[in-house]
């Protein structure tokens, strides 16, 4: 089971009802591992040791399947209470009869007793967790809650959780390969400064950003526009390609510069 190759000529924006991401199988999480470290340079050190006591904010490995495709994302605990409030907001938002086409689909689309059955996400004291015994029950929490949202389509196919596990209308279309590494970002144009403002340095505010969806699969990575769904931009890997993070050739303190032959 797949999504046919032509349905990458029938994008929609991201929080559009009818962008067809899924497949009819379903969908599992499964954490495998609990990373957590004492400094931020451990997280770039893979010999680093891995402390049980008070470091930074432990980061939950999740593995995850969707029929013939399986594939890892990395979140925080921030990141599920995160995901956890603005679902609540979109459960309170459904309640509401506004007068939009959009609204009136999302509404007619869920029953009332999926819009009741979100799953409840237990708290704990803060991002940190100090014993193992805590840290075993925490990944048992984020687990099944994960598991519980993915099987409700009204919470699955929500934008928010879509980019919670990383998946897009280009994620499960067998053609294009295996689910590859995806995710939002934001792109700069190339060299555009904004007209008027002059500006030495490396700020942010000294070009145009905008958020893009990057998709990489085995020969080549593109990026969406997630207010439209377009494909803006394909990059093949050919033998230019190269990717440099360094400061002095991304020019911003956090960024990735990718060259190929076409750019």
């Amino acid at each position: 089971e797949h999504l046919p190759f032509m349905a990458i000529y029938n994008t929609v924006g991201f929080k559009e009802p009818e962008a067809k991401v899924f497949l009819s199988s379903p969908i599992t999480a499964k954490i495998l591992e609990v990373e957590r470290f004492t400094s931020a340079q451990d997280r770039f050190n893979i010999t680093a040791q891995r402390s049980v006591n008070k470091s930074m904010p432990s980061v939950f490995k999740i593995e995850l399947k969707h029929g013939e495709f399986t594939w890892l994302v990395k979140r925080k605990e921030k990141n599920f209470m995160d995901l956890h409030r603005e679902l609540r907001t979109y459960k309170t938002f459904l309640r509401l009869p506004l007068p939009s086409r959009s609204h009136t689909v999302k509404r007619q689309t869920v029953t009332r007793s999926e819009v009741r059955g979100m799953p409840n996400l237990p708290r704990v004291g803060g991002d940190e967790l100090g014993r193992e015994d805590q840290v075993s029950s925490r990944r048992k929490q984020l687990e099944d809650y994960l598991n519980n949202l993915l099987k409700m389509p009204m919470y699955r196919s929500y934008h928010a959780t879509m980019e919670f596990i990383d998946v897009s209308q280009l994620s499960f279309i067998h053609d294009l390969g295996p689910k590859g590494l995806e995710g939002m970002v934001l792109k700069r144009s190339g060299g555009h400064r904004i007209p008027g403002l002059n500006c030495c340095g490396r700020s942010k505010i000294c070009y145009h950003w905008s958020k893009r969806w990057l998709v990489v699969k085995d020969s080549f990575l593109l990026y969406m526009k997630p207010d439209s769904g377009a494909i803006s931009f394909v990059m093949l890997v050919d033998k230019e390609f190269r990717i440099l993070m360094d400061s002095k050739d991304t020019e911003t303190k956090h960024g990735v510069r990718i060259d190929s032959l076409s750019r």
